[in-house]
């Protein structure tokens, strides 16, 4: 158990400082990367799915067809406490997902986007970017912004490879 509440604690911190540096909003985009052996319709179907995390208390509001509104509450954000956001997500299907910042009770601003690059019909690189303005001013925040925000991104990407390869595997046995 205390395993796990220092996962929740650490992955927590990565989200926060993911969103803690103004810099990342001076049009600073972190962007990473990940192939993934799976269709462009699984990897998207994946993105969709990762809406309601529940490890990353991440639920979906609303979906009308192609934007969806995800409610995110971030617990223990170092300086900032306990962080609500919603987020809008707008799909081109197969292709990427775009999402933007509504509101938050105490980030300023924030965007970014899932783009599905196919190779072939088996095969795709998810590349994940993303651009925060939390407000917070500390020294550094942009390289640890930086930093964490890469460490983040990596395991939100790996996240959706598991989901996307696991439907894959799923849907081809007989």
């Amino acid at each position: 158990m205390l395993k796990v509440t220092a996962l929740k604690t650490a992955l927590s911190a990565l989200i926060v400082l993911t969103v803690a540096s103004p810099g990342l909003a001076k049009c600073k985009a972190v962007t990473e990367s990940l192939k993934i052996e799976a269709s462009p319709q699984a990897v998207f179907q994946a993105i969709q799915g990762y809406r309601t995390s529940t490890l990353h208390h991440r639920k979906l509001v609303s979906y009308d067809g192609t934007s969806a509104v995800v409610d995110e509450q971030l617990e223990g954000v170092p300086v900032l406490g306990n962080v609500h956001c919603t987020w809008v997500e707008k799909e081109v299907p197969y292709q990427r997902i775009d999402y933007t910042m509504l509101k938050s009770d105490k980030f300023v601003a924030g965007s970014g986007s899932y783009v599905i690059v196919p190779h072939g019909t088996d095969s795709v690189t998810l590349e994940l970017s993303t651009a925060v303005d939390s407000g917070v001013k500390i020294p550094f925040a942009n390289e640890i912004g930086s930093v964490a925000a890469r460490k983040d991104m990596k395991m939100r990407l790996q996240s959706i490879k598991h989901l996307s390869e696991a439907a894959t595997r799923i849907a081809q046995k007989p």
